[in-house]
């Protein structure tokens, strides 16, 4: 109800409105697709753009703009991605067992992990990089 009134009080046509409502709430709303772009950054700094998105073309236009107007160029695809390693982050929300953790890395080949337990309003998020 908050957002209709600010929609409002912006001046967004009703039929704008009625749009967006209809189109999040129908039922194929969760096909969302990950695309990942390439770019040179100022000085020729290597950039991996990861973007989730429900629309290739306008995620494509917006990253291409997006690089161009801050005087980056978009590069081939495969020529910065083999720089890097596709690492991971996962956060749970529990205490987890430091010597149990060490095994399943040991196990499944993970080059090396760092854990960090944080206190949340009373309950414990352990944070595995």
């Amino acid at each position: 109800a908050d957002i209709i009134k600010s929609a409002k009080s912006n001046n967004v046509p009703v039929d704008n409105i009625t749009r967006a409502i209809k189109s999040a709430s129908e039922a194929s709303t969760g096909d969302f697709k990950e695309s990942t772009f390439e770019a040179y950054g100022f000085g020729g700094a290597s950039m991996v753009i990861n973007v989730l998105s429900d629309n290739d073309n306008r995620s494509n236009a917006d990253v291409r703009a997006a690089v161009g107007k801050n005087g980056g160029k978009m590069a081939e695809q495969g020529s910065v991605l083999f720089m890097y390693d596709r690492k991971g982050k996962v956060e749970v929300p529990a205490e987890v067992d430091e010597e149990a953790l060490m095994e399943a890395a040991i196990e499944n080949d993970v080059d090396d992990y760092e854990m960090e337990i944080t206190e949340i309003e009373d309950s414990v998020v352990t944070t595995i990089l």
